[in-house]
């Protein structure tokens, strides 16, 4: 018969024998590690040129319809006083709109470029973008 003290001696003994294998099985290897943000790093540069082109084409979206609302209101505006605005405050004023929205592109309400009806008249008959450059399809933020 085995005597309780000599079974926890022997247990004793296999975990004194075992405690490096027993520690070392419960991490990562440094290879594991190195693999694991391998493929982390491979996933982000694939998915960052989309989200970026994404933000790109959320923003002239959002351009496309200011434009759209601020011509609209400037429409309603001459059919109900058969004349254009002098500004685009009198379209906040007489609440054709609610507020002047800001260029999502250069992110100021004061950069779009006003078109008068007339060369000699001052009147806003159209709306422009007055940010630089082009946008997600080359195509100019002037000639929106």
């Amino acid at each position: 018969m085995v005597k309780k003290n000599d079974r926890l001696g022997a247990r004793a003994e296999f975990y004194k024998k075992n405690v490096s294998r027993i520690f070392y099985a419960a991490g990562f290897t440094f290879i594991e590690i190195t693999m694991t943000i391998s493929i982390i790093a491979i996933l982000c540069f694939i998915i960052y040129p989309s989200a970026a082109n994404y933000v790109n084409k959320t923003r002239d979206a959002a351009l496309k319809k200011d434009l759209f609302v601020l011509r609209e209101s400037i429409d309603k505006f001459y059919s109900a006083y058969n004349r254009y605005p002098a500004t685009l405050d009198e379209l906040v004023e007489k609440s054709f709109i609610r507020a002047i929205p800001a260029d999502p592109v250069t992110g100021s309400y004061q950069s779009w470029r006003l078109v008068p009806s007339k060369p000699d008249e001052r009147d806003v008959f159209d709306v422009k973008s007055g940010a630089p450059g082009v946008d997600s399809e080359n195509v100019a933020y002037e000639n929106y």
